[in-house]
């Protein structure tokens, strides 16, 4: 009864308890161990995994890395605006007839903007370009037979543009220079166009 009586009167052990919940604080201390180690792995595992992508040779190549490669590329009439000045032995209209018939020959459309004034656009490229050829011509009056010529490219091919300023200056000249032979010599110099006959500058 004396033995009872100590053990209920007296007060529990609380070693079971403190080391079930120690065990369980442990048990939870591993598992957040192991979750954090999982983690680390797979985002190195990524981490390796995009470097050995940035490794890789691009299978692709885009403008500027076509542009950089090719030494002899020279883009630097593409956004420059240009301009030349060409005389005309003829009347207002008769020349804007002549400007119709060089577009037609270097594959321009033609847009009367003015009484003065067109518009011409390189038509192979209207489909697929923003950057598309896009040149005006103005005749200006000097007298009532003769008159100038300002040729203004905007944007697009500064080729194609000195070929059409070339085309348009033979239909103007070709009475004046006679044959073709006469006019081999044509080139552009800047917003100038030069001949063995004719000199014109802006």
């Amino acid at each position: 009864m004396g033995c009872a009586a100590s053990r209920s009167g007296g007060q529990p052990h609380p070693a079971p308890l403190a080391t079930l919940t120690e065990s369980v604080y442990c048990d939870n201390c591993v598992d957040l161990e192991e979750a954090s180690t999982d983690s680390d792995s797979s985002h190195n595992t990524q981490v390796r995994a995009a470097e050995e992508a940035s490794l890789e040779p691009s299978r692709f190549i885009n403008a500027f890395q076509l542009i950089a490669t090719c030494s002899d590329l020279d883009l630097s009439g593409l956004f420059q605006e240009q301009k030349t000045k060409l005389g005309s032995p003829h009347a207002v209209q008769e020349t804007l007839k002549m400007i119709r018939v060089a577009a037609r020959d270097v594959s321009l459309s033609v847009r009367r903007m003015s009484n003065s004034m067109v518009k011409l656009q390189d038509i192979r490229l209207l489909s697929r370009s923003m950057l598309d050829l896009t040149l005006s011509a103005e005749v200006i009056e000097v007298t009532e037979a003769h008159c100038v010529v300002e040729v203004s490219k905007s944007t697009g091919d500064l080729r194609a543009y000195k070929e059409f300023c070339t085309s348009l200056w033979r239909l103007l000249n070709e009475e004046q220079c006679g044959s073709s032979s006469n006019i081999q010599d044509v080139s552009m110099v800047g917003g100038t166009l030069c001949t063995k006959h004719l000199v014109l500058n802006e």
